[in-house]
Formats: C-alpha cells, structure tokens, sequence
C-alpha cells in the first residue's frame, strides 16, 4: 500500500484481479475504514465507497467465499454490518464486459506456466494480449497487460512476481509494455518468501507503475543491499540486469567474440543412448553384458557426472572424417555396425515418439544441435550455477549431453584462459545480475547470456 501511496480516500477505486482470501483487500480496506472514519466521514458516503471504490476478481468460489467472509468481519468491526461488495467469482481476464478503470491495482497475479495452461487459455491469451503472441509464456504476462490497460491516467500498479519475467526469453514484450510506466522495482527477496501455491521457492520481485509518467529512470532497490538508487531505463535491454553502467579504462571483450559457444548435443532419448561399461580390445561392453561396437560408443559428460567422476559413455550414430561430421544411411549402420542397429532397435517405438527434426533418422539423436563440434576439445558449465563457477575441459572424443559447451576459436584466447575467465568472481557476479534464479541459491543461465559476458583486456587473457 505504502509503495502505491494508497491513502484510504473515497472515490479512489483500487482493484484486486486475483483476490484470494482478500489479504490485500483487507490491508486497503481496512486503511480506508480507518481514515475515513477519524476524519468524521458520514456512515452512508463509507459505505457507498466500500460499494464502488472496491473490486475484486477469485476464480475458486472458496476462496472467493473466505474473501467476502473476511471483508464483511472487517466492516462488521468499523459498524458496516451488510455491504454489497463488488467481489466477482471469475477471471478477471474474461469477467469484466465493461471498460473501467482504476486509480490503484494491486495484486499478486496467478502463476501458471505456459505447460499448465489449458489448450483454450493458450489460445485465448494469443488472441488478446500481446505480451502472449509469442513463446511460451505465463499466465501472470496476461494479467499484468490486461491491469496496466486498465489503469487511470496517473493510476498507480503494484504486483508481485516471479523474478524470472524479467528474464525469460518469452517475456521480452512484456518487459517492454512495463517498461515505458516503470516506477519502482524492489528484488532481493529470500528464497522462502511463499507467493504461489505449489511453489515455496519462487523468487519473488515487487514492481510499480505510473500510468502515463514515461520517466527516464527508476528506483531500484535491493533488499540484501540497501538503500534506493535510481537507475535509467536505457539499461533494461532484452535480460533486465539492476546494476549502474561501469566505465572501465581497458577495452572490453565479449565472451562469445572470441570463443564458440552452443548448447550440448540433445539426444531426446538420453535413457537410449547413455551407457554404463567400458571397453575391451575390439568392443565396449556394457554393464549389463551388452556388446557394442566400439567405433560408435564414446564417452560421454555432464556438470553433474564430471562434478561426481561418475563415468558415462554415449553411442554415437555418426562418423567423422576429416574433422567433418557425416550421417550414416540406415543400410549401412544395420550392415557395418549391427550391434548398436539391435540395441537401439530395442527402443525404436520410444524413439519415434520423440519430437525429432523430419530430417533425422529414428536412429539418430533428433536434433542436430551441436553434434557437428564435438570431435574438439572443450570446456563444460552448467547451465544451473551457485556460488561457483567450475568449467570442466573435455577431450576431443567425449560428447557432452548436458550443460553449455565452450570452443576455442581464436589462437590468442586458449580454453586455459576461458576457464579463469569462467571461474573467475567477475564471471559469478554476472551470473547473479544476468540469471533467472532457480530453487536455493542458485542462477539459471543460457548460452546466449555467457556469449554476452564482457571482460577486460589484458586481464585473464
């Protein structure tokens, strides 16, 4: 309330979209109540603005109930024993027929992912609401849209979010629509800080609108640092990173300037292909007795199987010659090497199942991300980073299935010198700016955000 400034008067209408049980009703009500009643407002002007001024939006009817209970204890307490509270049992995306708006909203909108949401949601969302035409995006995009529309010039909007939405790749537009009305944006909140049902690790980010004031900046504030500071909004590119510009005397370089980068290879199967075993003079022979032939069968890498030496191996349906990758045809793979033809025919029917590129054979990985590097040297992160950073390099023959792969592509910057830079504490402190963070303590990231990870020159190198 104090960040919307919301003083209590009457004839400003505030809405709830997603009410719940009402506990942000009840803080605004009970604010009104109290004001209005010490500056010696008549009963019958209180309880037409707790008709008018209030409104509110639940799609479950028990929730929607215990609202409606908990406003009415609220007034009983202040002498307003029967108001007709304008508490809807509905979306608030779909409900409302009639165009109003509002001086102040304030919510916590629904958390649903994009694989959560009903065929006909999705398809809904598309048509209306721009933040939603592309990617896969969340059901809370369209709500904070369709609130921000419905604000009054000089109208004030304050939510709390998932800190992810500013950014995933699916909210780019989002951020654009809030950007332009950007008042205030305070993160930092601790990991437990419980928003969504089914989800007591969200990390969670308060932000504030201004209908109309197209200022330059805004006030930012962390909460595990200290005070405010105002930040312009030219900063706020595609990943939203709260951080003043710093000038450096040295020239900067980014990462993905000098060195490769790309995802792993994506196999869509990986139960199929990752073996256990290991190799004899002519075969690689699985734990569990199965002989292979050892051309096709390399060993294979994750984070987490370098970080536990746990070692795997992955059959390889493609050859190279030359350094250049080339396919298999199917006759010659069942006639040259038939022992991974039967194994992998064992798990032909799940194979075909896989959403694969119409290019590919049922044999083959699915996807040709990546498969065309992995005969050179390289380094591995993971893409779910904590308080350190460790790059684990990788021989020529080892196929990594998980994780972001770095290659060298330039004779002056060595993998050596990408792993300082990788386990640097300059690397770790972009991860916590640029990253969507996860459960505990730890940082999301893409290939994309370490390609755009920027160092000094000549430091590390």
């Amino acid at each position: 309330m104090n960040i919307v400034n919301y003083r209590g008067e009457i004839g400003q209408s505030f809405l709830e979209p997603a009410c719940g049980d009402g506990q942000i009703l009840l803080q605004a009500v009970q604010r009104y109540l109290i004001k209005n009643t010490q500056d010696g407002r008549s009963p019958t002007d209180i309880k037409n603005g707790l008709e008018k001024d209030f409104v509110g939006y639940e799609l479950d009817p028990e929730k929607h109930k215990c609202c409606v209970r908990n406003l009415d204890d609220l007034a009983s307490q202040f002498g307003f024993p029967s108001v007709s509270w304008q508490i809807y049992l509905g979306d608030a995306l779909k409900s409302s027929s009639k165009k109003r708006f509002f001086r102040f909203i304030v919510g916590n909108p629904p958390y649903i992912s994009f694989a959560n949401l009903s065929s006909k949601n999705r398809d809904f969302c598309r048509r209306r609401f721009l933040s939603c035409k592309k990617g896969k995006f969340d059901y809370s995009f369209a709500f904070i849209e369709h609130s921000l529309a419905q604000l009054e010039p000089g109208g004030a909007l304050c939510f709390v979010v998932p800190s992810a939405i500013f950014k995933v790749v699916s909210g780019e537009t989002l951020r654009e629509i809030i950007k332009q009305d950007l008042a205030y944006l305070e993160d930092g909140f601790s990991d437990d800080f419980f928003l969504f049902d089914g989800s007591p690790n969200v990390s969670a980010t308060v932000f504030m609108c201004e209908k109309g004031s197209h200022a330059s900046t805004f006030l930012y504030r962390d909460r595990k640092k200290g005070p405010s500071i105002r930040l312009p909004k030219c900063n706020l590119k595609r990943k939203w990173v709260f951080s003043l510009p710093v000038k450096h005397g040295r020239k900067e370089v980014s990462f993905g300037d000098v060195y490769e980068v790309h995802s792993s290879v994506a196999t869509l199967l990986n139960d199929a292909f990752l073996l256990k075993g290991h190799y004899s003079k002519k075969f690689f022979i699985s734990d569990d007795g199965t002989v292979l032939e050892k051309d096709l069968v390399f060993p294979a890498a994750s984070p987490s199987s370098c970080s536990k030496g746990t070692g795997l191996f992955i059959i390889f349906p493609y050859v190279f010659k030359e350094r250049t990758l080339f396919r298999i045809p199917e006759e010659v793979f069942q006639t040259k090497y038939p022992r991974c033809y039967e194994y992998l025919s064992l798990r032909k029917k799940d194979l075909l199942k896989a959403d694969r590129d119409r290019s590919s054979a049922w044999f083959e990985y699915g996807r040709s991300q990546n498969i065309s590097h992995v005969n050179r040297p390289k380094l591995l992160v993971s893409i779910l980073l904590t308080s350190k950073v460790k790059a684990y390099p990788l021989s020529d023959k080892t196929v990594p299935y998980s994780g972001i792969v770095v290659y060298q592509k330039s004779s002056l910057y060595d993998l050596e010198k990408a792993k300082r830079l990788l386990e640097s504490p300059a690397f770790m402190e972009y991860v916590k700016a640029i990253g969507i963070r996860s459960s505990g303590k730890s940082y999301r990231i893409l290939p994309s955000d370490l390609k755009n990870f920027a160092f000094e020159e000549p430091e590390l190198v």
